[in-house]
């Protein structure tokens, strides 16, 4: 499979690696990263610089791992005799590519946050919120009530000069939102939406997932806008109803644990690390500061209090 993701980050792998399906290509001829998933060659004598490769044997089965070039042209091969019995690729590999692609952004002076993105006449908005925080429910009434353009409704792609990119990622709901948006869904997937909103509800524990449906099974027929230029940031913040104008360091303080430290590309970086010892997590930290502030500065700034389902009539109203 091939993924061109705006042009910053060009992907050429053999395994469908869960990135969102608009960057799939037909062709890519000059790939960033390379990722594969299964048997390959020994290392050789061409593999020079930053190369991290390693095996291990347990009897018969063999493992083997290799990660090269981060300032290059990248290679992930990874082989785990686990594939030949359980299909699919691994969340800790999962993690460090999209550790790998933010590294890439970050070279380009971009970014991939932990944020919400539509688009009206010209004007683009970014959503901040705490995961569960209302961000994707926002995100429906603003598209369905009105008249938004999606970009994205959980992750999203900044640039230093303050343009979003799109990053459509499946919608992660309960079914409170169904009843909300009168979506229409099968038996069989509200039955499954009902059983994960109930594990949530009792238990913090892994195998309570979020449920994640495709984008135009709840917003159909959408045209999914690739990028818009960011013209003001809203951060909800629940409480009592209320939309303040802040300025630019105080919404920095607030959101700072929510896009900058986003998990799941620490943990990313955290096995990069360990592996090629190039740069530290902190220099990482440093670049996506950069970038954050930059789009943070050039923008509007307002907090927004109230019930999660009025979010959207609150920011509808300063557009």
């Amino acid at each position: 499979m091939k993924y061109n993701i705006h042009n910053l980050v060009k992907i050429k792998s053999n395994i469908d690696i869960g990135l969102p399906y608009i960057f799939q290509v037909k062709r890519c001829l000059t790939p960033d990263l390379i990722v594969h998933i299964g048997n390959f060659t020994d290392i050789g004598e061409e593999e020079e610089g930053d190369v991290c490769y390693y095996e291990h044997k347990l009897g018969p089965l063999k493992s083997k791992f290799l990660l090269s070039h981060l300032n290059g042209k990248i290679k992930l091969f990874y082989k785990s005799p686990r594939y030949r019995i359980q299909p699919g690729i691994r969340q800790s590999i999962i993690s460090m590519i999209l550790a790998i692609i933010d590294w890439k952004l970050l070279q380009k002076n971009c970014a991939l946050i932990f944020g919400a993105c539509l688009e009206k006449e010209g004007e683009g908005i970014l959503i901040i919120a705490p995961s569960r925080g209302g961000k994707t429910l926002t995100s429906i009434s603003l598209v369905k009530d009105y008249g938004f353009n999606y970009l994205s409704d959980d992750k999203t792609i900044v640039s230093k000069d303050g343009i979003a990119y799109s990053y459509p990622t499946k919608m992660k709901i309960n079914p409170s939102h169904i009843g909300t948006h009168k979506i229409n869904l099968k038996l069989k997937a509200r039955i499954e939406m009902s059983i994960s909103s109930i594990f949530r509800m009792l238990s913090s524990l892994s195998f309570s997932r979020e449920f994640a449906i495709d984008i135009y099974k709840i917003l159909q027929n959408v045209n999914i806008k690739r990028k818009a230029h960011i013209e003001k940031i809203f951060l909800l913040e629940g409480g009592k109803e209320r939309i303040q104008e802040v300025d630019s360091e105080a919404v920095l303080k607030k959101i700072y644990n929510i896009i900058f430290l986003v998990p799941h590309l620490l943990t990313g970086y955290d096995r990069v690390l360990r592996f090629l010892h190039l740069f530290r997590l902190g220099e990482v930290i440093a670049m996506r500061d950069k970038v954050i502030r930059s789009v943070i500065n050039g923008s509007q700034c307002f907090v927004v209090g109230g019930r999660c389902e009025n979010y959207g009539k609150i920011i509808a109203g300063t557009i």
